[in-house]
């Protein structure tokens, strides 16, 4: 059925989905088709009792649950929206994103006038509505493309069922292994196996800055145990990272500091090593300030060098733990721990709860 279907899987924020929903019934109103919004609710049991359908300025809105609450992620529940589509794109997002108003049409528009394209990827800027800490923020933005993230990407229903829809990492485990990277697999997979997702910076979802204390830190740095099976899933990905050698800049430098840590003990090596370390720590929070800049917060000089040094502690910490799980995951798949998937492989999508 033609029409839009937007995907929104949510946990225990309910003042951000309603913000996020509303967002989403002004760009609704702005396309000649029928929209829904789907909220794949993967909340603890003590939460299911919340409305399951209601309307937002007019858009419908469903609410679904899985059964297994809080274990098998975002892609579980995306394949789970997914499922209960009624119109022909799907659009996601997040529940705590805002999107612009003409982000529907944005996204649509070349998908309705070319029928070869899979989907379109949209841009994610920052939120200017929310203030940024420097030192304990994590910015999610996407503005040249190719990152597919599913705070702004619209795909076609069949396309995602083509390829199987988000698929797990780990063999006998029904998730991606970490929350990482599995947007991009499913954009990858689309473009090779079925058509182009070119991007539209016109679709804009803005989206807020991540608070990170110390817990949330290193859970980030943990993701980087997926990265070594995401470049041998899409050897292909490796091209754009080559021909910009700052893209990956983070994890080269987390890797190296690991590297690095076994040269502390001899005495000889241990100023040159820490020196180093501190070094690439530094580069770390050097490229933090690059996108600061580059998402339109301006700074004095002085005050991007103090908050530099108060950073240097945290970026040291999350180089170690995300180097030595970068390290962790290369070492799953050499000793056959983590399995490489087939590209046919199906996923186990969540089960809805009857009620």
């Amino acid at each position: 059925m033609r029409g839009v279907s937007v995907v929104v899987p949510t946990v225990d924020r309910e003042a951000q989905l309603g913000r996020a929903l509303q967002a989403i019934a002004c760009a609704a109103r702005r396309i000649d088709e029928p929209a829904e919004a789907i909220v794949v609710d993967d909340s603890f049991p003590a939460a299911r009792e919340r409305a399951t359908e209601w309307t937002v300025d007019g858009l419908r809105v469903r609410r679904i649950f899985s059964v297994d609450a809080g274990q098998k992620g975002p892609a579980a529940a995306r394949n789970l929206g997914v499922a209960a589509a009624r119109f022909d794109l799907i659009a996601f997002t997040d529940d705590d994103a805002r999107c612009d108003l003409d982000w529907l049409a944005q996204g649509t528009r070349p998908l309705r006038a070319n029928g070869a394209l899979a989907g379109v990827e949209g841009a994610v800027r920052l939120d200017p509505a929310e203030p940024v800490d420097p030192v304990r923020s994590r910015l999610v933005t996407n503005g040249s493309g190719g990152a597919f993230m599913t705070a702004s990407l619209f795909v076609r229903r069949d396309a995602v069922a083509a390829v199987g829809g988000f698929r797990p990492l780990l063999e006998g485990d029904p998730r991606w292994a970490i929350p990482y990277r599995e947007d991009s697999d499913l954009a990858l997979r689309v473009i090779r196996e079925v058509g182009p997702i070119p991007f539209e910076p016109r679709a804009v979802v803005f989206h807020p800055p991540e608070s990170i204390d110390l817990h949330r830190l290193i859970r980030l740095a943990r993701y980087f145990v997926v990265d070594g099976a995401y470049l041998r899933l899409h050897p292909e990905a490796v091209q754009p990272v080559l021909r910009q050698p700052f893209a990956r800049l983070r994890i080269r430098m987390a890797t190296t500091t690991v590297l690095l840590t076994p040269l502390l003990i001899p005495r000889r090596s241990r100023c040159l090593a820490t020196l180093a370390m501190i070094l690439l720590s530094s580069a770390v929070s050097a490229q933090f300030e690059a996108e600061l800049r580059a998402a339109g917060v301006r700074r004095s000089r002085s005050a991007a060098l103090a908050t530099t040094i108060r950073r240097l502690p945290r970026s040291l910490l999350w180089s170690l733990v995300a180097g030595g799980a970068r390290l962790q995951g290369e070492a799953m798949l050499i000793v056959g721990r983590a399995k490489v998937p087939p590209d046919d492989l199906e996923p186990r999508p969540a089960t809805p709860v009857s009620r």
